[in-house]
């Protein structure tokens, strides 16, 4: 199924109804901890890094590929449309999309498309990074994510922060 922007928007905002698809089976902070997890193994480069770099330091290939979709993954590679390069940001996002889930394939295999999303917004932007900065700061820095994505995990982040009971496990 693609997933279209206003379908990442029903998962964030928890209508998993809606997003035609699975809630999440994950808490809140899982996706910090696993966030950190994949920055860390790719050594940091930067704080904002490119994602394809990223998915190379975990031994997953980045290719430009005729796919079902936008962007898919078999664990080892990560294929994607070539028409979405023109689009450092939307590429970025469907890079770190896959990342996310080649990372609950070998971490969490009961994981969802939820858990997916809410992963790569955490490692689009860190939970503190997403209270400090505003939307347009972040996305001046973040290079590899759409604006309205940002957004979103601000709004998500925010959210979780005024009512901390919806972290809990």
């Amino acid at each position: 199924m693609l997933l279209t922007p206003l379908r990442v928007v029903h998962i964030f905002t928890g209508d998993y109804d809606r997003a035609e698809v699975e809630p999440p089976v994950l808490p809140p902070r899982h996706y910090e901890a696993a966030a950190a997890h994949i920055h860390d193994r790719a050594g940091r480069p930067t704080d904002w890094p490119d994602p394809r770099g990223v998915a190379l330091a975990w031994g997953i290939r980045v290719i430009p590929s005729r796919v079902v979709g936008n962007a898919s993954t078999d664990g080892s590679a990560i294929y994607y449309r070539p028409a979405l390069a023109f689009d450092p940001r939307l590429r970025g996002l469907l890079v770190w999309h896959e990342i996310a889930h080649c990372y609950l394939r070998r971490h969490e295999p009961d994981a969802t498309e939820s858990d997916a999303w809410l992963l790569s917004g955490a490692c689009v932007l860190s939970w503190r990074t997403a209270r400090q900065m505003s939307t347009e700061e972040a996305a001046e820095r973040q290079q590899y994510a759409p604006v309205w994505f940002i957004e979103l995990r601000r709004d998500f982040v925010a959210w979780h922060t005024l009512f901390p009971f919806l972290a809990a496990e």
